[in-house]
């Protein structure tokens, strides 16, 4: 009953975001879209992916068949990988706004779209490919639903799908904090030469 109630919770609170982002502030700027990518990556772990889980391991096996299986376990996979992948692009936005202000717009360019794209197509892909192979290639048991694979697959696949873009969020993050750090000490120094110097061409008018 908990976790009905937190996946009942959390997909309630990630539809209500999206129905006020799109109703209310609008998704013409681009960290609005990833927002609501964001957003819906979350609604569908929420409606899907936990209630499922919550009946698998409240029963202790999978009782919906062999294809509904393989569906839910792409599903899950996709989905971490796309969430793991939206927190790159918004931290990257946010580095390149602090970094480069002139260069970083809110325009939702043709670029961004194809992004925004791949970090979706691309997880559901290779996860289709990875998880068919498996389950065709070794004993697979449909009542545990539980991939058996290779130790170098599991550690290849945690790192490019998780791995990897926790790293990119990490230096991305740490170094988005030295450039506004910086910034605010370039500000605070502008701000302090021009108090200086205001007294001075006070005094020569005078």
């Amino acid at each position: 009953p908990l976790k009905i109630s937190l996946a009942i919770l959390s997909a309630s609170m990630n539809l209500l975001s999206i129905v006020v982002l799109i109703r209310f502030v609008g998704v013409k700027k681009y960290s609005n879209l990833l927002f609501l990518s964001m957003g819906c990556v979350d609604l569908i772990i929420g409606i899907f992916s936990v209630p499922v889980m919550t009946i698998f391991t409240t029963r202790g096996y999978w009782p919906f068949g062999y294809w509904s299986c393989i569906i839910w376990i792409i599903n899950d996979y996709s989905c971490c990988t796309i969430s793991v992948l939206n927190l790159v692009l918004v931290s990257s936005h946010r580095y390149f706004q602090v970094a480069r202000p002139y260069n970083s717009t809110e325009k939702i360019t043709k670029f961004r779209l194809f992004k925004l794209t791949c970090i979706w197509a691309i997880p559901y892909v290779s996860w289709t490919a990875s998880v068919l192979w498996i389950t065709h290639t070794s004993d697979f048991d449909t009542e545990s639903c539980y991939l058996m694979s290779s130790f170098t697959y599991i550690l290849a696949a945690d790192f490019f799908a998780y791995l990897l873009p926790i790293l990119a969020v990490c230096m991305f993050n740490v170094t988005f904090f030295l450039s506004f750090s910086k910034s605010s000490v370039n500000s605070a120094a502008n701000t302090e030469e021009k108090r200086r110097v205001e007294p001075q061409r006070s005094s020569q008018t005078i």
